[in-house]
């Protein structure tokens, strides 16, 4: 039978999705996400090394904001699942809406794990583009079927500052992209943003093939801030996969 979820593995003891980083990360792992996560989930968007960099509209997170946030990633997790796991009948590989692993955690010598940070791959926003412009290319990406080759997609991440400088998401992003997101989600096109200032996130995207193509001043509005963005682009090659 057809394992719909390839390379996913499942945990022999929980059963839980994981995708494992290759060596020397290979003590980290990618999963669904889970409901402890969400106490983690605070102390690290509220890190001042952390929240500038991120569009959270709030001045303070609150546990409340992140159990909303861990169950709005559970449902999509959960959905891709379901949805594979109904296609095991089918002679081909089917593409995927979705990542379902994107809790990063790092593996203790005990063998228990700590969530360490999130990755996420959604259809593009165009956060760069201003209104209504940005809604046109919103609903045309939107209307293109999962596995599209037109479709645009978006990247954003975060990691505990603990473990900053250690070429971890550079890792993860490189990890996903072609065990998962070009292979089954048929991703070919990415566009993403990054705050000005927020030089190592830029340096990460261009690391995994992505061309700064613009800075913009004053792109959007941010805690009633107006903040400039980093616009980078990617688009696959065959000597991705």
């Amino acid at each position: 039978m057809l394992d719909q979820l390839f390379p996913l593995k499942r945990s022999a003891t929980s059963g839980e999705l994981f995708l494992r980083l290759p060596a020397p990360h290979d003590n980290l792992i990618l999963t669904p996400p889970r409901p402890d996560d969400a106490l983690a989930l605070v102390g690290i968007i509220n890190d001042p090394e952390v929240y500038p960099w991120l569009g959270r509209p709030a001045e303070e997170y609150t546990l409340s904001d992140a159990k909303a946030l861990v169950e709005e990633y559970t449902a999509s997790s959960n959905e891709v699942i379901e949805k594979l796991e109904n296609t095991v009948d089918l002679e081909g590989l089917v593409f995927a809406e979705d990542c379902p692993v994107r809790s990063i955690r790092e593996m203790q010598t005990d063998g228990t794990d700590v969530f360490i940070g999130n990755i996420t791959i959604k259809r593009c926003n165009w956060w760069d583009v201003q209104a209504p412009e940005r809604e046109r290319l919103k609903e045309a990406n939107a209307a293109l079927p999962t596995g599209h080759p037109e479709i645009v997609w978006q990247l954003s991440d975060f990691l505990a500052s603990s473990h900053h400088r250690r070429g971890i998401m550079s890792v993860v992003i490189q990890t996903l992209m072609t065990e998962w997101a070009i292979p089954r989600m048929g991703v070919r096109q990415m566009h993403v943003s990054a705050f000005i200032g927020n030089t190592g996130s830029v340096r990460v995207f261009e690391k995994n093939g992505f061309v700064l193509t613009t800075t913009l001043q004053d792109a959007i509005e941010i805690r009633g801030e107006r903040r400039g963005l980093h616009v980078l682009d990617w688009t696959y090659t065959h000597s991705e996969c």
